[in-house]
């Protein structure tokens, strides 16, 4: 999250908060557990939902993505320390602006729990090959997974 406030790109804040959402209904009606953690002040509520199959699961996702807010509350790597403990196995998707020492310390507290994790950013990909790509795991832009439907008359 301190990517995005660092940078002010509420712009990209919100069409990675739609991303997330998209993701998580696709995932949910498929059949999967899903879960949410984040970084960012939620008013009025969690920052964590647990992985689950709940009938309220999605709606749980969905209402921490309307709360939040660009701006950080944590770091991450504490948050998943306290937090993310899982019976069974599961992968994940983080979502960034660009990646830097947090981003790393993510993809490191997954790598050593053997947990596969894609990495999506929004930096652009001519950006994103400037400044090195170092995750050790599959890195996407956010350009490279959003569709932008046509505006219809």
């Amino acid at each position: 999250m301190s990517q995005f406030e660092k940078a002010n790109a509420s712009e990209n804040f919100e069409r990675s908060i739609e991303v997330v959402g998209s993701l998580a209904v696709q995932s949910y009606q498929r059949g999967y557990a899903v879960g949410l953690v984040t970084n960012g002040v939620v008013k009025e509520g969690s920052s964590f939902v647990s992985m689950g199959r709940s009938p309220q699961q999605l709606a749980s996702i969905l209402e921490i993505l309307a709360r939040l807010k660009m701006r950080t509350d944590a770091n991450l790597k504490d948050i998943l320390n306290r937090s993310l403990e899982s019976p069974w196995y599961f992968s994940g998707v983080h979502f960034s602006y660009e990646h830097d020492e947090e981003t790393m310390a993510t993809a490191n507290f997954f790598s050593h729990r053997r947990i596969p994790m894609i990495f999506v950013e929004c930096v652009s990909q001519s950006q994103r090959e400037k400044n090195g790509h170092r995750l050790g795991a599959k890195l996407y832009c956010l350009d490279e997974i959003c569709i932008e439907e046509p505006l219809r008359p």
